[in-house]
Protein backbone atom coordinates (compact mmCIF):
# COMPACT_ATOMS: atom_id res chain seq x y z
CA UNK A 1 0.00 0.00 0.00
CA UNK A 2 1.68 3.62 -0.94
CA UNK A 3 1.42 6.12 1.38
CA UNK A 4 0.24 8.26 -0.90
CA UNK A 5 -3.19 6.40 -1.31
CA UNK A 6 -3.07 5.60 2.59
CA UNK A 7 -2.90 9.49 3.26
CA UNK A 8 -5.71 10.42 0.48
CA UNK A 9 -8.03 7.92 2.86
CA UNK A 10 -6.59 8.76 6.50
CA UNK A 11 -7.71 12.40 6.50
CA UNK A 12 -11.63 11.39 5.42
CA UNK A 13 -11.45 9.76 8.76
CA UNK A 14 -10.59 12.51 10.93
CA UNK A 15 -14.25 14.26 10.52
CA UNK A 16 -15.68 11.75 12.28
CA UNK A 17 -13.93 12.13 15.58
CA UNK A 18 -14.32 16.17 14.97
CA UNK A 19 -17.39 16.45 16.91
CA UNK A 20 -16.27 15.62 20.29
CA UNK A 21 -15.31 18.54 21.35
CA UNK A 22 -18.50 20.42 20.24
CA UNK A 23 -20.97 18.03 22.10
CA UNK A 24 -23.39 20.45 23.52
CA UNK A 25 -27.20 19.36 24.73
CA UNK A 26 -30.21 21.81 23.70
CA UNK A 27 -32.35 23.03 26.56
CA UNK A 28 -34.22 20.31 26.59
CA UNK A 29 -31.61 17.62 26.51
CA UNK A 30 -31.65 16.46 23.08
CA UNK A 31 -28.43 16.45 21.29
CA UNK A 32 -28.52 18.90 18.03
CA UNK A 33 -26.64 18.20 14.96
CA UNK A 34 -25.61 21.68 15.03
CA UNK A 35 -23.85 21.21 18.12
CA UNK A 36 -22.22 17.77 16.75
CA UNK A 37 -21.51 19.20 13.24
CA UNK A 38 -18.46 21.70 12.21
CA UNK A 39 -20.47 24.95 10.72
CA UNK A 40 -19.25 23.58 6.90
CA UNK A 41 -20.67 19.87 7.00
CA UNK A 42 -22.54 18.74 4.25
CA UNK A 43 -22.99 15.28 5.74
CA UNK A 44 -23.50 14.07 8.76
CA UNK A 45 -24.14 10.06 9.75
CA UNK A 46 -25.73 8.81 12.80
CA UNK A 47 -24.92 5.03 14.28
CA UNK A 48 -27.18 3.71 16.44
CA UNK A 49 -25.14 0.76 17.99
CA UNK A 50 -21.47 1.91 17.11
CA UNK A 51 -20.09 -1.28 19.12
CA UNK A 52 -22.36 -3.94 16.45
CA UNK A 53 -21.13 -1.71 13.58
CA UNK A 54 -17.54 -1.65 14.89
CA UNK A 55 -17.76 -5.45 14.84
CA UNK A 56 -19.16 -6.06 11.75
CA UNK A 57 -16.81 -3.51 9.70
CA UNK A 58 -13.82 -5.15 11.64
CA UNK A 59 -14.57 -8.51 10.16
CA UNK A 60 -15.11 -6.89 6.60
CA UNK A 61 -12.34 -6.69 4.23
CA UNK A 62 -12.23 -3.27 4.75
CA UNK A 63 -11.71 -3.48 8.30
CA UNK A 64 -9.23 -6.25 7.73
CA UNK A 65 -7.45 -3.94 5.19
CA UNK A 66 -7.16 -1.87 8.13
CA UNK A 67 -5.61 -3.94 10.50
CA UNK A 68 -3.23 -5.11 8.23
CA UNK A 69 0.82 -4.20 9.10
CA UNK A 70 1.15 -1.78 6.73
CA UNK A 71 -1.96 -0.01 7.41
CA UNK A 72 -1.61 0.24 11.09
CA UNK A 73 2.45 1.56 10.07
CA UNK A 74 1.12 4.61 8.13
CA UNK A 75 -1.73 5.42 10.26
CA UNK A 76 0.28 5.03 13.86
CA UNK A 77 1.11 8.58 14.59
CA UNK A 78 -2.52 9.68 13.53
CA UNK A 79 -4.10 6.88 15.49
CA UNK A 80 -2.44 8.17 18.69
CA UNK A 81 -2.99 11.26 18.48
CA UNK A 82 -6.83 10.57 17.61
CA UNK A 83 -6.25 8.84 20.86
CA UNK A 84 -4.90 11.76 22.70
CA UNK A 85 -7.64 13.97 21.34
CA UNK A 86 -10.53 11.05 22.29
CA UNK A 87 -9.50 10.70 25.98
CA UNK A 88 -8.77 15.20 26.52
CA UNK A 89 -12.92 15.69 24.80
CA UNK A 90 -14.22 12.75 26.88
CA UNK A 91 -12.57 13.96 30.38
CA UNK A 92 -13.48 17.28 29.84
CA UNK A 93 -17.11 16.16 28.65
CA UNK A 94 -16.95 14.08 31.83
CA UNK A 95 -18.11 10.58 30.38
CA UNK A 96 -16.52 7.58 30.76
CA UNK A 97 -13.72 6.99 27.43
CA UNK A 98 -15.26 3.29 27.20
CA UNK A 99 -18.39 4.55 26.20
CA UNK A 100 -16.77 6.02 22.92
CA UNK A 101 -15.66 3.38 20.36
Amino acid sequence: MSRRVLTALVPGLVPAFAFLPSLALAADGTLSIRALAPEKSFVVVGIDDLAATRTRLDASPLGQWWASGPVQEATAEWRKSLEAEIEKDTQELGIARESVC
